[in-house]
């Protein structure tokens, strides 16, 4: 009936979805007397009577457990039966719309043309091309392909905003948690514990979701073959679409925790530079080690990241984590602990010992997230480029 109304229904049904959503957490919230008292309680289960209305399933289906629970069969099986009888009735109902409407619809859907002008590139697309112009066409090229895969594979970006988005949804909430955010102790601690909460988080995501992109290219290669792209560029290309896209979360995830912690404006650039670090140590590592271990026979990425490539890429990267997140730790740690308890305020950089620590800890993430760049695109390379597809 819509087939070119969909992102106009779709976006109507979800409108509808939350405008009920709101009214019914409204209701909830204008529930009289002190929250989760007994009267409260009363009065919110009165609130919710509706859902007790006789004709719902939902209330068969309770009636009829707890009957059976209690051992009343008769009352168990008589709204089993009024369940199926139900569920049969609905499904005749299907069948005659489906055998008078599909067949007309799918001939009109695929007969029917659509009044808008289709662009070669959406508009997401199109700033991306404006925004990275210092790239080569045919790298940009190959990074959309893997944005567009991304973007329509929902198991990817579900995972991903689940991931990401429950982390989001505890830094907003960390000065409600009851935790003593003044002290400059535990602000430190908890900073640290978020930074390296979200580089696990990311470690997963590398391992889950970017390993296995080189082995998933190995059967189709022939047609990225007929690119003018050298083999170092798709992995270049690759390296760049995940580093860009970890960096885009993963540094609004840690400005957001340090904000909320009240960090100062140094210790919140020394923790975006160490993000930095770790999002481009981690793609590498997951690139480099996907083009040197691949999977060709594979084409589930869940059991080539479960594989022999995938775990030794996942340990790999939790070993990165824990020398980046260690230099960077034991020095503010000993700082913070060496201050007295009465001293609160930020935490700033006015101990000319802790500077040199810090100076020192910079050094040791540069050099150890240099090295988990290179090393790893260096290795698969080599590999990629001597291997015959």
């Amino acid at each position: 009936f819509f087939p070119r109304r969909r992102k106009t229904i779709l976006s109507l049904s979800i409108l509808a979805v939350l405008c009920l959503s709101i009214a019914l957490g409204a209701k909830v919230l204008q529930t009289p007397g002190d929250p989760l008292t007994r009267d409260w309680m009363d009065a919110l289960i009165g609130r919710l009577e509706f859902s007790q209305a006789a004709l719902l399933p939902s209330l068969w289906m309770a009636k009829g457990l707890i009957g059976a629970a209690r051992g009343d069969w008769d009352e168990g099986l008589f709204y089993l039966v009024q369940t199926v009888a139900n569920a049969a009735v609905l499904y005749l109902l299907a069948a005659v719309v489906a055998r008078d409407l599909l067949r007309q619809g799918f001939s009109r859907v695929q007969g029917g043309r659509s009044s808008r002008k289709r662009r070669g590139l959406y508009l997401f697309d199109a700033v991306f091309h404006r925004l990275f112009p210092f790239l080569t066409k045919p790298v940009r090229l190959l990074i959309l392909k893997d944005l567009r895969t991304f973007r329509r594979d929902p198991a990817q970006w579900s995972q991903f905003l689940i991931f990401f988005g429950l982390l989001a949804f505890y830094f907003l909430n960390i000065r409600r948690l009851g935790y003593n955010v003044e002290d400059p102790y535990w602000r430190n601690l908890l900073s640290l514990l978020n930074l390296a909460v979200t580089a696990l988080i990311l470690s997963t995501f590398t391992s889950r979701f970017i390993f296995p992109l080189l082995s998933l290219e190995g059967r189709n290669f022939w047609v990225l073959g007929l690119l003018p792209l050298s083999r170092s560029s798709i992995l270049w290309g690759k390296f760049a679409f995940a580093s860009g896209l970890s960096m885009l979360v993963t540094e609004t995830l840690i400005i957001l925790s340090d904000i909320m912690l009240r960090m100062s404006s140094a210790m919140i650039t020394l923790h975006v530079g160490t993000v930095a670090i770790l999002c481009f140590g981690l793609s590498a590592i997951s690139v480099g080690l996907g083009a040197r271990l691949p999977n060709l026979r594979e084409e589930d990425p869940s059991k080539i990241a479960s594989g022999f490539g995938g775990t030794l890429n996942l340990l790999v990267s939790l070993v990165f984590i824990g020398l980046i997140i260690a230099a960077l730790a034991v020095p503010t740690h000993l700082y913070v602990v060496s201050r007295e308890v009465n001293a609160y305020g930020p935490l700033e950089f006015a101990d000319p010992v802790f500077r040199s620590r810090i100076a020192a800890a910079g050094v040791v993430c540069l050099f150890v997230g240099a090295l988990a760049t290179i090393i790893p695109l260096r290795v698969g390379i080599k590999a990629f480029q001597s291997m015959e597809l």
